[in-house]
């Protein structure tokens, strides 16, 4: 058995083995499974031919006088054309022409045995098969001429089929290509048959008159014959499924072999006479009629029709080069006959699976221009898109249907980890900081009654009490609280507050005791310093505080050190007897100290610098009163090129003077390591978006379209983890103060890793962190802890093995079959510890269905009440060109996309997902997005 083909064997094996099973003795059972065990277990092993590229230049060459081209046949893996010329006497020669060749360009072959009609390549360029009289002869490595088949009747019109097939029942067997070709009748009329590449297992395609059933092997369901007075093989569609015939009257059928036989012919939408061919990605038709010039292009989606070559006048139907950038053609002229050769602008010439993506017309365009397109998706989950083609159209993925190869991308790994940290976050905060936080309240609220009873701090103590203890109706302020609607005046604060600010978002709003927990710390975040109007306490309140017991500064310990791994240190110290640490990057010092240290991390001190401040000198003239930042802001402070651009396209640098130069700033003290301190996840998540948004690194799919898509995908990202934190996160802001006969194998569908290896390796470093946060913060022997490493391990060990993809691809090397099968079935690993991992999220760490990706977080604010929103919106469909084997072939991956808008009062999950299938993207993301979302399986070529 050929090696390169065992592995195909298994999926298709394992169709017939229940049915074998029920009639085989269990020995002959065992020795079926062993046999089982031979094959390879990926569908990815088979050998994929590379393609040389097609010359740039125009080329000629003459040919001898006095002799007739009779068929020429491009190589399928190189510029090379096999060339059968015959002479007046009927004598057949064979000509090797290597277009571009330094020598040896034009070379004889050893002369065939018979009368050759026609030629075909075998589809890995190895072998050539011949047709000629009534003899099917391949020619050897040696030059030597041997029949394959005999027939009592004449043969013509040989083609191969470029796809195999493989016999399921009864035997263990190794997959076959098959030659088909034309056999004359009696009275000239022609009938279409096949043999394998080996001469065996004949069978007749077609019939000049009613159909009868033929003889076949026992318990085999017979070849479907269609009914065709005249009939001749014409070629397959590149995909290899669809052979296209020439009919009566010279009218051109379609047939297609779906899954183990065949489908009834249907006519081709093509004028009749002349011939037809594919281009290479099938995207097009060749059609060329004697007499006319040139040869008219049929474009398959737009239905538009040009002429190629419109000068030429071809004695015969020109062939295009495997690679679609150059054409082939019998040329004959007053001083004599010769061969043509002439690249030719082909759209998207040699992306070899185009038929499969294009969808409209302007999908080509957006293909041709940018090398790639996003699409609108409804999935509720990134992973969802890389089910599709395995079971998500009607089927399960099997061999014998044509499928889209996958694009694994950073965004699906991106999720996978917001899912590790928030599960963790949440599991933290239930089993530790809430506890805490709820007998804190208690008991604060109970000793500040009475050491000072009249105090804002007794107030707000005693109403962020009333809440948790499910009391609310009790007091009035809990009560407001509750009900976060609108502004009311405080009867603790005295004064007037917009009480919606209170309003549960996130995952908090999932049940009564998040929604207690979330508004009352909110609450108690909001008591501002009357002199200084900012969110920290007066400098007697901190004396308050710090006279209450011993058991009160411990329970307010508890409750903020659940915290303190996973977010960013606060910019000010604390008000408890604890120590505190604030973040030595924040530029503007504040004055107070605070109740709970909220995370101040590089973004927030980014998103602060480039906003009008009063009490900042360098605001006056340079910002012209700012409000609120911009995520681009964000993306430029960590080095990312086309945020710049965008800004400054934009006119916001001409605007804000100052913006350029404080945001080069604040990229030199990022590089110089400011925003880097310390192990806290939110720090590393940052650094791991400064990988996401360097400087695109030198790829196979440069350009702007993946610009936009690793811009879009970092400040995504972002979004995500400020709405995890968004209870504990500080909000800048200024002041003006998402089993039949046979079965055919299609192409596998070889996937690519997005090429990015640093982002890979990047969030792949954050699991590590995890885990080794994950040990520090549980007892050692603690199963869920134990569970947890495991599964961050393991999704560490993915992205790597996925960044080591990535980095043979910058490199050229091949990837294995199982990389390859791995790709495939990326949804498995993505999704099941996605699942996992959102489980933490369950009170009981129980499987749940998982919260749509969709959410909304506030990011900056004015204390006019308007707040900059970034989001994630449904996920997009991210379908790019990479190359693939001397050619290039499409691929398609999900990944987020970034919304942000500012709106008058904090924006919850749920509005925002009603919102969210309407929303506008980026106009540099819009500018690359199709009007056309894909057929689940892939149009019908």
């Amino acid at each position: 058995m050929n090696t390169s083909w065992r592995f195909l064997l298994l999926i298709l094996l394992l169709m017939s083995v229940s049915v074998q099973a029920t009639e085989q003795t269990p020995e002959e059972h065992e020795a079926y499974y062993r046999e089982l065990n031979k094959v390879y277990r990926s569908l990815f092993e088979e050998i994929e031919p590379v393609v040389a590229p097609s010359p740039s230049l125009s080329l000629r060459q003459a040919l001898p006088n006095g002799v007739n081209v009779v068929d020429i046949k491009i190589s399928p893996t190189a510029p090379e054309a096999m060339v059968l010329l015959e002479d007046a006497k009927g004598v057949s020669t064979l000509f090797r022409w290597r277009m571009g060749a330094a020598s040896e360009s034009w070379t004889p072959l050893p002369p065939p045995p018979v009368r050759l009609n026609s030629l075909t390549w075998h589809r890995h360029g190895e072998r050539l098969f011949a047709a000629g009289e009534k003899s099917l002869l391949a020619l050897n490595p040696d030059g030597t001429w041997h029949a394959l088949w005999q027939s009592p009747l004449p043969i013509s019109r040989l083609i191969a089929g470029p796809r195999p097939f493989w016999q399921t029942h009864p035997h263990v067997e190794p997959p076959f290509f098959r030659l088909f070709f034309a056999l004359q009748q009696e009275g000239g009329n022609h009938v279409v048959a096949s043999v394998t590449e080996e001469g065996k297992r004949f069978y007749h395609l077609t019939s000049p008159g009613p159909v009868t059933p033929e003889a076949w092997q026992k318990d085999m369901e017979p070849p479907a014959v269609e009914s065709v007075p005249n009939a001749l093989p014409i070629e397959f569609h590149p995909a290899g499924h669809r052979l296209i015939l020439s009919g009566d009257k010279g009218c051109f059928l379609s047939r297609m072999y779906s899954v183990s036989n065949w489908d009834q012919a249907k006519p081709l939408d093509e004028p009749c006479g002349g011939e037809v061919s594919h281009t290479p990605n099938g995207t097009a038709l060749l059609h060329w009629q004697p007499g006319k010039p040139g040869v008219e292009v049929v474009e398959k989606v737009s239905g538009k029709r040009w002429t190629l070559l419109p000068d030429q006048l071809f004695r015969a139907m020109p062939r295009l080069t495997t690679d679609g950038k150059g054409l082939l053609g019998w040329v004959a002229e007053k001083e004599g006959s010769f061969l043509l050769y002439q690249p030719v602008p082909l759209p998207l010439a040699d992306v070899v699976n185009a038929w499969m993506f294009l969808e409209s017309p302007q999908d080509q365009s957006l293909f041709s221009e940018n090398g790639g397109l996003y699409r609108p998706l409804k999935y509720e989950q990134l992973y969802s898109l890389y089910e599709s083609e395995l079971y998500g159209c009607g089927h399960s993925y099997a061999s014998y249907h044509p499928a889209r190869p996958f694009l694994v991308t950073t965004d699906i790994f991106w999720e996978v980890f917001a899912a590790a940290y928030q599960g963790i976050f949440l599991t933290l905060e239930r089993q530790r900081a809430m506890p805490a936080f709820r007998d804190l309240v208690q008991r604060a609220s109970q000793e500040l009654r009475e050491k000072a009873p009249n105090s804002r701090l007794a107030g707000v103590f005693t109403a962020a009490n009333a809440l948790m203890s499910g009391q609310e109706e009790s007091n009035p302020e809990a009560t407001l609280i509750k009900a976060a609607k609108g502004e009311h005046h405080s009867p603790v604060l005295k004064e007037y507050i917009d009480y919606s600010l209170f309003a549960p978002r996130g995952h908090y709003s999932h049940d009564g005791e998040s929604r207690a927990y979330f508004q009352a710390m909110r609450y108690l975040g909001h008591l501002k310093s009357k002199q200084k109007g900012n969110h920290f306490l007066e400098e007697e309140e901190v004396a308050l505080l710090r006279s209450l017991s011993p058991t009160v500064q411990t329970l307010a310990a508890t409750w903020i050190q659940g915290y303190q791994s996973l977010i960013a240190p606060s910019r000010a110290p604390l008000a408890w007897n604890l120590p505190s640490s604030p973040a030595d990057y924040a530029s503007r010092t504040v004055s107070g100290r605070a109740l709970f240290p909220l995370s101040w991390g590089w973004d927030n001190e980014v998103l602060d610098r480039v906003v009008h401040h009063e009490d900042d000198p360098m605001s006056r003239g340079g910002w012209d009163h700012r409000w609120l930042p911009t995520g681009l802001d964000l993306a430029m402070a960590f080095g990312n090129g086309l945020s710049e651009e965008l800004l400054e396209n934009s006119g916001l640098f001409v605007t804000y003077p100052m913006l350029r130069p404080r945001l080069k700033s604040l990229q030199e003290r990022f590089a110089a390591g400011k925003g880097k301190e310390g192990e806290n996840l939110y720090a590393r998540w940052l650094r791991a978006l400064a990988e996401q948004w360097a400087e695109e690194p030198a790829t196979p799919i440069r350009g702007p379209l993946w610009r936009s898509k690793r811009l879009q995908t970092g400040l995504a990202s972002w979004a995500t983890l400020r709405h995890a934190t968004i209870l504990v996160n500080e909000i800048s802001g200024a002041e003006c103060g998402e089993a039949g006969f046979e079965e055919i194998i299609m192409r596998p569908p070889r996937g690519y890793v997005e090429p990015d290896p640093a982002t890979f390796n990047a969030i792949a470093d954050l699991f590590e962190t995890t885990a080794r946060m994950v040990a520090r913060s549980w007892p050692s022997q603690d199963p869920l802890a134990q569970g947890i490493i495991r599964r961050l391990e393991e999704s560490r060990k993915d992205l790597l093995h996925f960044g080591a993809m990535a980095q043979k691809e910058l490199r050229g090397e091949p990837l294995t079959g199982q990389e390859y099968d791995d790709i495939h079935h990326v949804a498995a690993k993505a999704e099941h510890n996605f699942l996992v991992f959102f489980s933490l999220m369950a009170k009981e760490n129980a499987l749940i269905a998982p919260d749509p990706i969709m959410k909304v977080a506030e990011v900056a604010g004015t204390e006019f009440n308007s707040f900059l929103q970034a989001a994630v919106g449904y996920p997009l469909e991210w379908d790019q060109i990479v190359p693939s084997f001397g050619r290039r072939e499409i691929v398609k991956g999900a990944i987020y996309s970034y919304h942000e808008f500012v709106t008058n009062q904090p924006m919850n999950d749920e509005t925002w997902r009603s919102a969210a299938a309407t929303a506008s993207h980026p106009r540099w993301v819009s500018r690359y997005l199709s009007d056309s979302p894909l057929d689940c399986s892939p149009r019908d070529p």
